[in-house]
């Protein structure tokens, strides 16, 4: 475990045991501390500021049991505030730099949602309302750190794409398990996680 400083707040960082590569390990280490010296170096609203804070911590992993399914993508635990980031989505080429705090910033904001609407979405489609915020206010975090316009492109097509919204979120579930997730949709057919394809440098 290695804790990090964000706006004031220690934030512990946890490596789950499913973890057994040594370079993942400690590139995600070195990355994590990097990431927080950009969050701690913007000049963030208040309503940005607290979103940040509102996580407990940080848990890299590669598969984990949650609700009954074993996750291959990151999300956000909500009630328990922790954020669970798969090692190599967290270490993909082009999440680097200025880019990485913005997907952090993406789960701060659903947790922010969660305690602002008093609970998880009800319905998929409710879920794909929240993810389409998210990314909105995703974008707004990309622009304060200096993102550059291809990947504010990225974004803004993601966010406009409800098909695509709803893919990933039905990603990520290993075949042979139920997904549960936060507003109990329907379960579809379980997928392999797909390989992040970055349409910049």
């Amino acid at each position: 475990m290695i804790v990090i400083s964000v706006l004031g707040k220690q934030l512990p960082c946890l490596f789950d045991s499913s973890i057994t590569d040594q370079a993942k390990l400690h590139g995600a280490a070195s990355d994590i501390v990097e990431m927080a010296n950009r969050i701690n170096a913007g000049d963030w609203s208040d309503a940005q500021r607290q979103a940040f804070l509102g996580t407990d911590r940080i848990v890299f992993f590669e598969t984990v049991m949650w609700h009954g399914a074993a996750m291959t993508r990151p999300f956000m635990d909500q009630e328990n505030a922790t954020f669970y980031w798969e090692i190599d989505e967290f270490l993909t080429d082009g999440v680097d730099g200025p880019r990485r705090p913005t997907f952090f910033f993406h789960d701060c904001w659903h947790l922010a949602q969660y305690r602002r609407l008093g609970g998880p979405a009800k319905d998929i489609q409710d879920e794909v309302d929240r993810e389409v915020d998210a990314t909105d206010r995703q974008i707004e975090c990309a622009q304060v750190l200096g993102c550059d316009p291809p990947f504010i492109d990225y974004l803004t097509a993601y966010r406009n794409d409800r098909s695509a919204i709803e893919a990933r979120i039905g990603a990520g579930y290993e075949p042979g398990t139920t997904r549960k997730d936060c507003c109990k949709a329907q379960a579809p057919k379980a997928k392999k996680k797909p390989k992040r394809r970055w349409p910049f440098g």
